[in-house]
Formats: C-alpha cells, sequence, structure tokens
C-alpha cells in the first residue's frame, strides 16, 4: 500500500495524472471479462445472471464473492406516534433518540402512552 503522506508533491501530482489512464484501463478490461464470461456461458446455455445466483448449500459466503445484495429501497417518513399534549409542534416517531420532551415527560412519573398519539 502507498503511503501518501511520504509522497513528495511531484510525486503525488505524477500519481493523480497517471491514475485516470489506469482506471479506464481496468474498467475495460473488467468489461472484456465480463463480455467474456457471458459468452461463454451463453455457450453452454446459460445466462450469466442465472450462473451468478448462489446454488442452494453454498452459503452466504458464495453470495458476498460473486455478487453484492441489492440494496433495500429507502423508507419514506415515519409516522408520528407521540404527541406532546400541551405542544402540538413537538412529535416524535418512536424512532431514534427519544427527545428531550419526551424524557422531560416520563422524568415526571408520566407514562408514554398517555403521548400516544
Amino acid at each position: 500500500m502507498i503511503e501518501l503522506a511520504k509522497l513528495s508533491l511531484a510525486e503525488l501530482q505524477h500519481l493523480l495524472s497517471i491514475l485516470p489512464k489506469e482506471i479506464e484501463q481496468r474498467t475495460q478490461e473488467r468489461e472484456q471479462v465480463l463480455e467474456e464470461l457471458a459468452a461463454l456461458a451463453k455457450a453452454r446455455g446459460f445466462e450469466l445472471a442465472e450462473l451468478m445466483r448462489c446454488p442452494e448449500g453454498r452459503g452466504d459466503a458464495f453470495a458476498s464473492t460473486v455478487v453484492a445484495k441489492p440494496r433495500a429501497a429507502p423508507r419514506g417518513p415515519a409516522p408520528v406516534k407521540f404527541r406532546h399534549p400541551l405542544q402540538a409542534e413537538q412529535v416524535w416517531t418512536g424512532r431514534g433518540l427519544q427527545p428531550r420532551w419526551v424524557a422531560a415527560w416520563l422524568a415526571e412519573g408520566k407514562k408514554i402512552e398517555e403521548l400516544a398519539v
């Protein structure tokens, strides 16, 4: 691994000038390998995506080395679950840290159920 802190300014600038070319070359090589794999799979009667799925009994280790799992869709805003009875603008969804006004409410010996919407 290169220790960037030990490089001179000139060495860093040189590195910066050659990196885009290297990245482009590796990207092209990767695309070429994927095309070759797809052609090989097709010649054998498979689709590449079909072969990249985790076979039964191989476990997560195989899946994580082959294909990254798709990200979950982002969740929308959570519905309000708690509202201050006297100050309606103070709300809480129940996610994350308790707001101070909820902690103060509970510290007074009151129940959180009294804040439920």
